[in-house]
Parts: structure tokens; C-alpha cells; sequence
């Protein structure tokens, strides 16, 4: 009797065993793959690229051309139609679209100040993908 136990408790541990350290970890590892697949660097660059052109587009502006991935600046350029001038905006992949829009509207307001006391010729380029903007007349 004793022999029989022995041998159903060692049954019984292997089981276990096998279950904690085998098939569990397969299961969980395949839960983990479905709900969160890992993005490729260019499924990466268009998930951007659309959440830039959603928040464009719901900030009320109007795309004329774009977006055109610019990889060694890691950007995203646009031609806009503000205030019917045409603008080249480039945004950068590695921050919040909602933060590059508002810089953009503190660019776009500030330089409309500065055009119409100086004079100065209108935007053609607003930079915002290093730590500054960059902004060319």
C-alpha cells in the first residue's frame, strides 16, 4: 500500500509540476501575444502618421499634401492650408501630436503678430521635430 501511494504522490507532483512550470507559461505567453502584438518599426510610423492626421484634421485645419515620412529626422511632413496660406509642417514621430499642435498655434499666432507689425514675409516651414522649432519666411 505504502509503495502505491508513493508512486501516486510522485504522479501527482510531476503533474504539478508540469503545469506550473510548462503549460501555464504557454498559455499566459500566448494571452500576452493576442492582446498585445508587437508593433514592426513601419506598422510603428503609420500609427503616428494617423494620429498626426486625425488631430490636424479635428484641430480644423486643411491637409493639401502629406504625410511624407522623413527618416532621418524621424518626421512627418505636411503641406497645410492656414488661413489660406500654404505651409510646410514638419512634425516629429517621437512626441505628442496634441503638443506639436499647440506649438503650432503659438507659432502660427506669434508669427501673425510679427508679420503684420514688421512687414515680414509669410511662413513657408515650421520645423518641430528637434528640441526648438524651427520656423523659415
Amino acid at each position: 500500500m505504502t509503495l502505491k501511494r508513493f508512486l501516486l504522490a510522485l504522479l501527482i507532483a510531476f503533474t504539478v509540476l508540469v503545469f506550473e512550470f510548462k503549460v501555464i507559461p504557454w498559455v499566459i505567453k500566448g494571452i500576452r501575444q493576442k492582446n498585445n502584438p508587437l508593433l514592426k518599426p513601419v506598422q510603428e510610423v503609420e500609427k503616428r502618421e494617423a494620429e498626426l492626421v486625425y488631430q490636424i484634421k479635428d484641430g480644423g485645419w486643411t491637409i493639401l499634401q502629406g504625410p511624407f515620412y522623413q527618416p532621418r529626422t524621424r518626421g512627418v511632413e505636411f503641406e497645410l492650408l492656414i488661413s489660406s496660406k500654404k505651409i510646410k509642417v514638419v512634425f516629429s514621430l517621437d512626441k505628442e501630436p496634441l503638443s506639436q499642435l499647440a506649438s503650432l498655434q503659438l507659432i502660427l499666432k506669434e508669427s501673425k503678430i510679427k508679420q503684420d507689425s514688421s512687414g515680414e514675409r509669410p511662413l513657408k516651414l515650421i520645423d518641430l521635430t528637434g528640441t526648438k522649432p524651427y520656423v523659415a519666411f
